[in-house]
């Protein structure tokens, strides 16, 4: 007849020992804790894309927009929409882009349970502003193929170039393998996500205000700004602007002028001229102010393409000629009208775009 298994022997074999069972399977049990991970398995590929990739392209971004954008470089549908629907100004607008750009990106990096969710449905968000954008560039506006998308601020690409990177990074959120997530995040990394999310968009904010007063960026960056902010009701030798023309309203005898900043290569500035100011008004004046090509192109390039748009006339009736200083690139989105009555400035207006 077998022993009886001595007493410490039984317990230890009982259901949290080493040597049990699992109730119910009739597996043994390690008598380890159960897992607390978030998720199974290593990083993969979809993991990777979504949760290092994304928040960088994303964050590049935002970041772009603060030190080398201004908010007139973001879509302008976004800016009517936001003023006309939400109450919102251009900068309060641009400031909110960048910060729900940043919050995003936080989401992106630290939240493994929603990453994959918000990265599809930011991008398809994206992928929609841009083909709105690009209607409005290519097909309603005349065709500019230099358009901009505004994404990285003045060095965005154009919109195609950029709707095809997202598409692609969209298609391969659904591609590519990720790991299997298995809880939510917990409390301490919500406080941490949205304490950084707090704190990047106060960062944002401060650097873009010092660019804003001019401490951090150059007047190649700041006169669009300025015209647009506080040109209004201004004397035309007052504003940075002055410095960098050949000419002042003063050289002409007309009180009443128009003043168009234009670029040759700008199909909007061609339409505005023909479409504006082809009617001959005896008591009114265009100027036509000039911002150089930079670099200026080759003479044999210019000799080769006579067809290009750099070298079709002004459609304008009674006109003057101006030209900015050349051989540095500026920032400043064509065409911009400036009305200016007995050297102040009355009215500014982007009518062409």
């Amino acid at each position: 007849m077998a022993e009886a298994a001595p007493a410490e022997h039984v317990a230890a074999a009982g259901p949290g020992g080493s040597g049990g069972n699992t109730p119910g399977t009739g597996a043994p049990q390690t008598g380890e804790p159960a897992s607390a991970n978030h998720t199974t398995g290593r990083f993969k590929a979809g993991d990777i894309l979504i949760r290092v990739v994304l928040p960088v392209f994303i964050t590049s971004g935002a970041l772009a927009k603060v030190f080398y954008g201004s908010p007139y470089e973001l879509p302008q549908f976004i800016l009517y929409y936001a003023r006309h629907l939400l109450g919102l100004g251009e900068l309060r607008t641009f400031l909110s882009v960048v910060a729900i750009e940043l919050c995003i990106a936080a989401v992106l990096a630290f939240q493994p349970r929603w990453a994959a969710t918000v990265a599809r449905v930011i991008l398809s968000t994206f992928i929609a502003v841009l083909i709105l954008q690009w209607y409005d560039s290519y097909i309603r506006s005349g065709g500019n193929s230099g358009a901009s998308c505004g994404c990285f601020g003045a060095a965005s690409p154009p919109v195609g170039i950029m709707l095809a990177v997202e598409c692609t990074l969209l298609a391969l959120t659904f591609i590519l393998p990720r790991r299997k997530v298995t809880q939510d995040i917990s409390s301490a990394r919500y406080f941490a996500l949205w304490l950084l999310c707090a704190v990047l968009s106060i960062g944002a904010f401060s650097t873009y205000r010092l660019q804003l007063i001019g401490v951090l960026r150059s007047d190649q960056d700041m006169i669009e700004i300025e015209l647009l902010q506080e040109g209004k009701g201004r004397r035309f030798d007052s504003l940075r602007l002055a410095k960098y023309v050949d000419k002042k309203p003063s050289d002409f005898a007309t009180g009443e002028q128009y003043w168009v900043l234009w670029r040759r290569s700008c199909p909007f500035c061609h339409e505005l001229f023909k479409s504006r100011f082809a009617v001959r008004d005896p008591g009114r004046l265009v100027v036509a102010l000039e911002i150089p090509m930079f670099p200026e192109p080759p003479p044999q390039d210019q000799a080769e393409d006579k067809q290009n748009i750099i070298y079709e006339p002004i459609r304008c009736d009674r006109f003057e000629t101006a030209t900015m200083q050349g051989g540095r690139i500026w920032n400043i989105r064509t065409p911009l009208v400036l009305h200016i009555k007995d050297g102040v400035v009355v009215e500014i207006d982007r009518s062409g775009n």
